[in-house]
């Protein structure tokens, strides 16, 4: 009887330790569904408060970007300005530009009807020249 006694002990010990290890298997499960279940609760609070936190910071954002709408209308108004005053200049430049070239044609053309004028006073003059020095 030794032998079923020692068989009879063994497999008591085999069934108390495959007991033992299923109930740490149970236990390791239900901890494990806790953890879960606190990760799970913190991630919706965390969402919450980011969602909440985003929401009041949308009227923040929307103010500033109200305002920096406005900052950026006026710079492009004040471009608009400063265009039309470089365009204002640039035509004055070209109608000044325009007169003084007209004023130099005008004098270019008077310089030239004087220099023909002269021409022919030389001419006139250089022939009286040639006629008085062949009768001496």
């Amino acid at each position: 009887m030794g032998l079923a006694s020692e068989m009879k002990n063994l497999t008591e010990e085999l069934l108390s330790s495959f007991t033992n290890r299923i109930k740490e298997n149970e236990n390791l499960v239900l901890e494990v569904q806790k953890t879960m279940d606190g990760f799970r609760k913190e991630h919706q609070e965390m969402a919450k408060e980011m969602n909440a936190s985003f929401a009041h910071d949308k009227a923040g954002r929307e103010k500033n970007e109200i305002a920096r709408m406005k900052d950026f209308n006026a710079l492009m108004k004040s471009i608009g300005d400063d265009i039309k005053g470089i365009n204002i200049e640039v035509q004055t430049i070209k109608n000044s530009t325009a007169g003084m070239l007209d004023d130099l044609l005008q004098n270019r053309v008077q310089a030239s009807a004087e220099w023909s004028k002269m021409q022919k006073a030389m001419t006139q003059i250089r022939k009286s020249e040639r006629t008085i020095r062949k009768s001496n």
